[in-house]
């Protein structure tokens, strides 16, 4: 029974290596270019004995933090009565890095064509289109960091409460289409700038029986 009540942490911690740049093998964790990286985790948790009249708890937890989708969190609270936590992760959005544009002010708020640009109606007669082209990477990386609270105020009433911000920045594409007619528009794939914040509040009271259950949630 010793195995089924007691609690047990671990921790993991070593060193990897990617054998090559492989842009696309790591579109959502950030292990795209060659070489070492770090490899670290960590489950620590922390009990009262299962029987005891005060059983309180910690956990924390730590996954991929050599990379850029590293998560960690803390919780702590009283089991059945009241909990706190904290929680942080990141994700990244690899899209291309083999793109290429030739605009200036990639990233700002307005793109300019680059001096001396010979326009013309196909690729073939643009004579400056080749030393005009810069490469450019499509990525897109998301931090999102939340808290809240929890309570049991009776055997049938329960608050929660909680707050979330999430922010994210980088390069996507876009379709346009340049063009003052019907008759001359052209399509273009422009590097669209990403950089917002959200932040989101809630609270929410619920009740329950053995019969019915109901619940009233504001957000903002």
């Amino acid at each position: 029974i010793a195995d089924l009540t007691t609690i047990y942490s671990h921790v993991e911690f070593g060193l990897g290596w990617l054998d090559d740049d492989a842009f696309r093998f790591g579109r959502f964790t950030g292990l795209d270019d060659r070489g070492a990286y770090a490899v670290f985790g960590l489950d620590w948790y922390k009990r009262a004995p299962y029987d005891s009249p005060d059983p309180v708890y910690t956990r924390v937890t730590v996954s991929d933090l050599g990379l850029d989708s590293r998560r960690a969190s803390f919780e702590h609270g009283h089991q059945g009565n009241w909990r706190v936590h904290v929680d942080y992760s990141q994700l990244p959005m690899l899209r291309s890095d083999s793109g290429s544009t030739i605009f200036d002010g990639v990233g700002g708020n307005l793109l300019t064509l680059p001096a001396g640009w010979v326009p013309r109606q196909t690729t073939s007669g643009m004579t400056s289109l080749a030393g005009a082209l810069h490469p450019v990477e499509l990525r897109t990386d998301r931090r999102r960091f939340g808290l809240g609270y929890d309570k049991r105020l009776s055997p049938r009433w329960d608050l929660s409460t909680s707050y979330r911000q999430e922010s994210r920045e980088g390069l996507k594409s876009i379709g346009g289409v340049i063009g003052n007619s019907g008759g001359n528009p052209r399509a273009v794939i422009l590097p669209e700038p990403v950089d917002y914040d959200t932040r989101e509040a809630e609270i929410a009271l619920r009740y329950t029986d053995s019969r019915k259950q109901f619940e009233f949630r504001y957000l903002v």
